[in-house]
């Protein structure tokens, strides 16, 4: 009887596997026909993870590893697109590449502004955005102007340029004043924050997808921080302009004209409605 047969690399990998991991995590890998993406995913949770490791290799199914890593892994770093829920299809979802969840608008997105709250409505009118995003047509701003005649009077409409405010001119007046969210939601229109999180959208994607590098997974959470504080400068700005929606916008309006008319109240606000 001959010398029996040494075991090739993934036999002797899943070996290995079954010997180091808890008896519960080895009946699945046994049944894994993804043995090198679950080697792959174990080392990234050693790697980023490592503290919550037991933790997260002790969930009942892969499903619910990946879901636990993607959470833990999203509080720390950056979100991962889709898998938080359990809705992975399999290992290679999180191991070919960094699944990350962009939040740029997307070119449908646009023609659905109509349906956000108001505070976004009477921002995007005071922004010029139209000629800074491709193939997009000016029958948005006629929408968008609809929508917000059914809650602010007209004659506080009619002081906001047809075309919006050019963009160079709001970061110009409002840099450093407390309406600067309206230079955030300004950026984010135009794709155009800094953060690949606004800047790129879902179905736009960002070139060659990222993959899992130290320097890549560093470099999305310094874009990720940023994007949280644009955020919430943003929806500061939006929180403050719901608060009274017409006398808000007349008082930005006010500001963009040099008046100096605080409106604060309904006689201030009709005084913002008369002629300059």
């Amino acid at each position: 009887m001959g010398p029996e047969k040494a075991p090739g690399p993934l036999a002797a990998l899943g070996a290995l596997l079954r010997r180091a991991l808890p008896t519960s995590l080895s009946r699945i890998i046994c049944q894994l026909d993804e043995v090198e993406e679950f080697a792959f995913f174990q080392g990234l949770v050693m790697e980023y993870l490592p503290e919550v490791r037991e933790r997260i290799l002790g969930e009942g199914s892969v499903d619910e590893m990946m879901a636990a890593f993607a959470q833990t892994f999203g509080e720390r770093y950056f979100p991962l697109d889709h898998l938080e829920g359990g809705m992975g299809e399999g290992l290679a979802d999180l191991t070919n590449i960094i699944p990350v969840h962009f939040q740029g608008l997307e070119y449908d997105d646009y023609d659905q502004l109509t349906d956000w709250p108001l505070p976004t409505i009477l921002a995007s009118l005071l922004v010029g955005f139209e000629g800074e995003v491709v193939d997009l047509g000016e029958g948005i701003r006629v929408t968008l102007l609809e929508a917000a005649a059914q809650t602010v009077p007209r004659e506080l409409l009619d002081r906001i340029p047809a075309g919006g405010y050019p963009r160079d001119f709001l970061e110009e007046k409002l840099a450093g004043t407390a309406y600067q969210g309206l230079i955030v939601h300004a950026r984010i229109l135009c794709h155009d924050t800094g953060s690949f999180f606004f800047d790129v959208s879902c179905g736009e994607g960002w070139g060659d997808p990222p993959e899992w590098e130290p320097e890549t997974v560093r470099i999305l959470t310094e874009h990720w921080q940023h994007f949280t504080a644009l955020q919430e400068e943003v929806d500061a700005f939006f929180k403050w302009l719901e608060e009274n929606p017409p006398a808000r916008l007349a008082e930005v309006l006010n500001f963009l004209e040099g008046r100096s008319v605080d409106a604060t109240d309904d006689r201030q606000l009709e005084l913002a409605l008369g002629p300059a």
